[in-house]
């Protein structure tokens, strides 16, 4: 799945391996995102591509393969 928007809270990230845990809100809502970045800014614009997960302690998450930053959000 692919979606677009903007990082409006960044939750977790590990300074060493760069796995990051953020919310991002979409058209379709808020969707915490998974995955490994090079860095995560609240007010960024990203594009992810990835597949839904469910993990018994945080729940639906989306677990991001490839991104893409500063594309144009449209909500």
């Amino acid at each position: 799945m692919k979606l677009t928007g903007e990082v409006i809270k960044v939750r977790y990230v590990n300074e060493e391996n760069g796995y990051s845990v953020f919310d991002l809100n979409t058209s379709d809502g808020e969707i915490k995102i998974v995955g490994i970045f090079d860095s995560v800014n609240v007010g960024e614009s990203l594009e992810v591509e990835g597949e839904f997960t469910y993990d018994n302690k945080y729940g639906e998450q989306l677990n991001v393969t490839s991104y893409q930053k500063n594309c144009l959000v449209l909500l």
